[in-house]
């Protein structure tokens, strides 16, 4: 049991030291959604570490960091995930159309990153009376 604290903790840290070593990606040629207004900004350059956004610019401007990954996103959008503020995740009622268990997966190929599981839990002042 001694022996199972030191090796988590050595598996925390050598995560947290490989996430620190890791060069950015930078998605090159993107056409991003910035969800200020409504407008496409063409052909830029998206550099992301750390699951941070580092810089944003025309494709012809932005300097790469030695040791970036390139992704040609030619064609492709770059967006914000979006938020779905009413899901389910829990059923009740009747059958489905498709097994409950896909429906992450299906947020997910839609871009929705971010769900608000509106869930009846028992005790609950709006919860169904159970007899």
């Amino acid at each position: 049991m001694k022996l199972i604290t030191p090796i988590i903790l050595l598996i925390i840290f050598s995560f947290s030291y490989v996430q620190a070593q890791t060069p950015g990606v930078a998605f090159i040629n993107v056409n991003v959604v910035p969800m200020d207004r409504e407008r496409i900004l063409l052909k830029q350059t998206v550099i992301v570490k750390d699951g941070r956004i580092l810089a944003i610019g025309p494709a012809e401007k932005i300097k790469l960091p030695k040791g970036t990954q390139r992704i040609d996103a030619t064609g492709k959008y770059l967006m914000p995930g979006l938020a779905d503020m009413h899901g389910h995740l829990t059923h009740r009622g009747p059958a489905m159309a498709y097994p409950l268990e896909t429906f992450p997966l299906l947020l997910v190929a839609h871009g929705v990153t971010t769900l608000r599981n509106m869930v009846r839990l028992l005790g609950h002042p709006f919860a169904p009376a159970t007899d």
